[in-house]
């Protein structure tokens, strides 16, 4: 969707099924996943921009009895200079909920922020 500069994107998707060796085969484990993303494009060539994006999936992990979430947030800005180049800056934040207590994902969690250049022909 866009409208006077601000586009949105907005997905949900799911999926379900098991791996080779996951037994009974007729259990099959199920994930769903939903995300969007505002984006607002401003200055006279729309060069600059700021956006904010949200993605939150839920599923149970192999040889877990019960779900677990995985939530990301990322707020971001960037410049074209030029046609063919762009320059952003992205904070992040993701959280890891519900994993079990032997899981390395336990309580995870991770933000922080990245610069990027991009090159395009």
């Amino acid at each position: 969707l866009e409208y006077k500069g601000i586009e949105g994107f907005f997905t949900y998707e799911q999926a379900k099924g098991r791996s080779w060796f996951e037994q009974p085969a007729d259990v099959e484990r199920k994930v769903s996943q939903y995300a969007g993303e505002l984006v607002y494009r401003f200055l006279k060539e729309k060069q600059c921009f700021v956006g904010v994006r949200y993605n939150s999936m839920t599923g149970r992990p192999p040889f877990s009895g019960a779900d677990a979430t995985i939530n990301r947030t990322t707020f971001s800005a960037g410049w074209f200079p030029y046609n063919c180049l762009m320059l952003k800056a992205e904070y992040s934040s993701q959280q890891f909920k519900d994993f079990s207590a032997f899981d390395y994902r336990h309580d995870g969690k991770f933000s922080g922020i990245v610069l990027q250049a991009a090159v395009a022909f």
